[in-house]
């Protein structure tokens, strides 16, 4: 309560005990070569790295004087975990990914000593992670360029970018963000600091870390501050899902938001079309629902790891054979036999040809 009640931005503050040997300069390499992707003019881009971070206000001096140190943004931005933690004593980072079959298919966490554990190398590593099993529809731009993004890759950039820039990282137990078959969850420590119901309503935002919210908005990863919501709802009607989520825990204060993927998701499955039918002939309308409370559109298959990965395959190439499964896995004939024979099972895939012909496509 203290800490959110100053009028001063706290992650502002010049942290006089770090150097600048605390931060990743690689980092800050990356940093500046997504900039230099989404905004190729900005004028930025001509300063050298220690520059650039004091336009950031990731580094400053102690009353204007005397050498550079890391601020408290500069820190979580761009700082190894180990030195993270001496400022930030509850700092986690954690990404999840559930499977049926296993307890997690695919976790990174802040503290296992083989990457950063900063905040931007978390968000370039988790983020292709929460959209990665997103169905891409075919739609070109203006300039007959294939459109790679969806509402609901916005959608779940502006989830993982709240969560970011909203969190008090002095609370406890961390960011976590869970990716499920049907669903992305991502919860942050702190209470919000906007009403709920202010927030659903959107147009109004209160950041607890303007300054990490101007290093994301620099790469475009919340640049409309107050919507992010309606976002997030937009891409729910669009995807023809429940609405998204977002709920206050206490002790420990926490914000969670879930947003559901519906017909976009790679693993959604429409069983009310004939299981002998062509692509051209396969209703991909929701089965409508008995219940008066909103669910998911139903069903929802949860696939492992693996069974995803052939999926995403699929979507690809729009049909493989069982050497595109050993190559894309990297595991034997056997495995590559089993899984397909599941996933046949399953109803998802169909077998086309024989022998050392056949080939596989998506029903």
């Amino acid at each position: 309560m203290i800490r959110d009640a100053s009028n001063e931005p706290l992650d502002d503050a010049v942290l006089e005990e770090f150097s600048l040997d605390a931060l990743s300069w690689d980092t800050v390499s990356r940093y500046r070569a997504v900039v230099s992707a989404v905004r190729p003019n900005h004028p930025w881009l001509k300063l050298d790295d220690e520059e650039l971070l004091v336009k950031l206000n990731a580094i400053g001096r102690t009353n204007g004087e005397g050498e550079f140190h890391p601020t408290r943004a500069g820190l979580l931005m761009f700082g190894f975990e180990h030195e993270i933690v001496k400022e930030y004593a509850n700092y986690f980072l954690d990404y999840r990914e559930a499977d049926h079959e296993r307890r997690w298919a695919d976790r990174i966490v802040s503290q296992d000593g083989t990457w950063t554990g900063n905040l931007f190398d978390f968000w370039t590593e988790a983020l292709p992670r929460l959209t990665g099993g997103l169905k891409k529809p075919f739609a070109l731009d203006s300039n007959l360029q294939r459109i790679e993004d969806t509402e609901m890759h916005a959608a779940i950039r502006e989830a993982l970018a709240n969560a970011l820039v909203h969190s008090d990282y002095y609370g406890r137990r961390g960011i976590v963000a869970l990716r499920y078959s049907d669903r992305i969850e991502i919860a942050n420590p702190g209470n919000s600091r906007v009403a709920l119901d202010v927030v659903r309503a959107g147009g109004i935002s209160d950041a607890r870390n303007p300054t990490l919210m101007r290093m994301f908005g620099l790469i475009s990863a919340c640049e409309r501050m107050g919507s992010g919501f309606d976002v997030m709802s937009n891409a729910a009607k669009a995807a023809s899902a429940p609405p998204p989520e977002i709920e206050e825990l206490f002790n420990p204060d926490r914000v969670m938001v879930k947003v559901y993927t519906g017909k976009l998701s790679a693993f959604y499955l429409d069983t009310d079309a004939p299981s002998n039918s062509s692509p051209s002939e396969t209703n991909h309308t929701p089965a409508s629902s008995s219940s008066a409370q909103p669910s998911v559109p139903a069903p929802q298959l949860a696939l492992s790891h693996d069974l995803a990965k052939i999926v995403e395959v699929a979507q690809e190439k729009g049909g493989f054979t069982r050497r595109d499964v050993e190559s894309a896995l990297n595991c034997g004939a056997t495995k590559a036999k089993g899984l397909i024979a599941e996933l046949l099972g399953m109803g998802i895939i169909a077998s086309e040809g024989s022998a050392r012909g056949t080939r596989y496509r998506l029903r």
